[in-house]
Parts: C-alpha cells; structure tokens; sequence
C-alpha cells in the first residue's frame, strides 16, 4: 500500500465528510467498525456494524484506523445504509492497532486538564417536571425517553468540560428494553461527543458466561440490522469470581481498545464487612484482590478459550493498564496502601460529593505524576438544581461540574 495515501485517525485530526468504506484488522478477514467523520474532526458516531461477510458498511471510525481514500471512486451500495452523496469519498479502511485504553483515557484528561468523570444515574422522580410531569405511571416507554431527554442535555453540558462520563446501566435496565435501547443510544451519543464512556454494569460471572457478558456490555456491537451503535469505552466488573471468570473481559477490551475497572475497595458501608476480612497471610480481602489485580493487568489470567498464543498489550505507553480498580474515595485512610499496591492501574474513584467524599480524600489515589485516577460524582451534579431550588436546571448543574473542578484543581495547587 503506497503510503502517501495513508493518514492515521488521531482525536482532532480526521478530514471532514462521512466515509464509507471496508475495516479489517492487517492479515485477517476479521471485519470491524467502519466511518463517519464531523467537522473539525470530530468523530460523530464511534464504533461499528460491520461483521465478516458484510464488506460495506456505514458506521464509525476509531483513532488509529488508517484510510486510503479514492474520492472519485463511485460509492458501492451498502448493506446497512443508502450510499453517501456521490461527492463524498468511500475509502478503503484498514485497522492498524486500536488506541489503547489507558492512554486515550490519560490523554482525554490532559486536554481537558480534570480528572473529573461524570455518573449519570438517572432517576425518574428527579427529574425537572418539564420532562417527568407528562409520563403516564407504569409506561416503560415514557420514561426512558424522559430520562434519554434528560440525560442527553446533561451530556452536552459536561462534554465542554470533563473528559470522562459513567453510565450507571442499572438505573436504564429497570426499564427492561426501552431503557435498554436508551443507553445505548445515549453510549453512542457520548462518544460522538468525544467522552470517553464507562458502563457501570459490575458485571462477572464464570468464564462461559462472561464471554457473553463482555460481547453485550463492552465490545462494540456488530449486528447489522441496528444501526450505528457503539459499546462503552470500559466497563465496571466483579473479580471476585477469579481470574478465569476475568479473562474473557480483559481479551476482549485488549482486542478492541477498550479497559475495565475491577471492584476492590467500594464506598458503600456495607463493604466493610466483606473487604477488610482478615487472611490467613495478614492481608485483607481488599488488599488480596489489589494484588491479583495488579498481576491480572501485567498479564491477562487464561480462561481457556484460546489455546495460548500471543499475550495482549495490557499496560500502555504511560505506564497504565487497561485494567484499572475502583477505590471509594470514602476510604481514605486505605488508598496510600492499595496506591501501592496497584502503581499501574487507574484508580476510578466513586464516593464524592453525596457520598461524602472531599477533595482531600482523593489526594492519595494519584501517583507522583498527578496521573493514574478519575474522580466520579453523579447525584451532586446531576441533581444540583434540587439544591439550588432554580428553573435554570441546566445551569445548576454547569455550576455544579465547574466548582467540582475547582475543588479537585485545589488537590495539585
């Protein structure tokens, strides 16, 4: 391939126009998701339909891809879309290597200069009444789309401020399919806004059954009969089933460019009874889980599903696995030792704010370089107009994210 015609898709880098085009990942017949580019280079739609056996698509372009565009060439006629405008290129796409999860995370935050991540956890009683006074009780269908209309402005708020927003998927999933389909829309939503997205899910089971968890909760989706969709950048999961039950969750984020973060010290009370159970060896549960996952992210634990081969790239090029842990910043007295412990995960930090986490809490989940954690608050942002008792919900809760960044800014002053 002449190389003059390649260009590599980096944030704030892609040319104009929707491209259309075929994905494959060098010397394999494996397809995946394909392109549509916005002005200014932002990606509108990020992840992919395209399964093997269906070459032309029209989906979502991911950072990394590399292109050879022919722009006179006529469009083929697509299996998932009417073909773009003639005047619109279509391109031959190639995948060369997915973004790994820890730097495009790390790199998000540098540019938007906060550590800040976002929880949207939707609960229809809080809503303004402006979008919850015209559901009817009982209709399952009303209220995802209240909750989509208010978690859609919420996103176009944040997305000018944070790099990073947290989908609690159990406040969609009580809404059985419609508030299914809602989240995944609003995933694809967020990401067309250049967040990067979290699926709080806490998903894990036995290794059978996590295949299935980690194709439904964090690949990105590849049926082609639902339109341009995408998975979550990383998922929340329970490592308490072992390492078997682990691995097909950390094959399938390395394969994709996608990263997890694995339960370890929570910030609800009721943890404590569980996770500072004392061993055999001294340590205590929280502190053995630390451990295993620090060995789990060095060098992905087999499930048996692959016969061996090449390990996967878990720790990226600023020192930081894929695979991270969620540490409460409630339990600060803690995170100097699971700090410690766990040098190269990302720390995801539940607990500010209405949990009565503060600044100071978080301090310690940072290393030396101020990398290596993101800090989580989601009733206290997105509920702030409870407290300010204004119709300028919108507002409220814009106020609200701007102090909660001056307030973490204070942790590095």
């Amino acid at each position: 391939m002449d190389s003059s015609n390649l260009w590599t898709m980096l944030p704030g880098r892609a040319p104009d126009g929707i491209v259309t085009g075929r994905v494959f990942r060098r010397g394999s017949s494996r397809g995946y998701g394909g392109g549509r580019i916005g002005s200014a280079g932002r990606d509108l739609t990020s992840g992919g339909a395209l399964v093997p056996g269906v070459p032309w698509f029209r989906g979502a372009l991911l950072p990394g891809d590399v292109s050879r565009c022919q722009p006179n060439e006529p469009a083929p006629a697509s299996t998932l879309a009417a073909s773009p405008p003639p005047a619109l290129p279509t391109c031959e796409l190639f995948m060369d290597t997915w973004p790994h999860f820890a730097d495009h995370l790390i790199e998000a935050i540098d540019r938007k200069g906060t550590p800040i991540c976002v929880g949207l956890d939707p609960v229809l009683e809080k809503l303004p009444l402006s979008l919850s006074g015209g559901v009817t009780p009982g209709k399952a269908e009303e209220a995802a789309h209240a909750i989509g209309s208010f978690c859609d402005k919420v996103l176009q708020i944040v997305a000018r401020h944070v790099a990073c927003v947290k989908f609690q998927m159990a406040c969609f999933e009580r809404f059985l399919w419609p508030g299914v389909r809602t989240y995944h829309r609003l995933v694809t939503e967020a990401r067309s806004l250049g967040l990067v997205v979290i699926g709080d899910g806490k998903r894990g089971d036995i290794g059978a059954s996590s295949r299935h968890y980690a194709a439904g909760c964090l690949a990105d989706p590849r049926y082609i009969d639902l339109g341009p969709l995408a998975g979550a950048d990383a998922l929340t999961v329970n490592g308490y089933l072992g390492g078997d039950g682990l691995a097909p969750f950390i094959n399938s984020a390395a394969a994709q460019g996608k990263g997890l973060f694995v339960l370890v010290r929570t910030s609800n009370p009721g943890g404590d009874a569980f996770q500072t159970l004392k061993l055999a060896d001294g340590r205590r549960v929280c502190e053995a889980m630390a451990d295993l996952v620090r060995q789990w992210g060095q060098t992905a634990p087999g499930d048996g599903s692959n016969g061996g081969g090449d390990e996967p790239a878990l720790v990226g090029r600023h020192g930081y696995s894929l695979l991270g842990a969620v540490v409460g910043a409630t339990k600060s007295a803690e995170i100097a030792d699971l700090r410690r412990r766990m040098p190269e995960q990302i720390f995801l930090v539940p607990g500010f704010g209405a949990q009565g986490g503060s600044a100071d809490d978080v301090r310690r989940c940072f290393n030396d370089d101020g990398r290596g954690a993101i800090i989580t608050a989601s009733r206290s942002i997105i509920f702030a107009y409870d407290k300010t008792q204004s119709r300028d919900w919108q507002g409220a809760i814009e106020e609200a994210v701007v102090n909660m960044k001056r307030q973490v800014a204070d942790v590095f002053s």
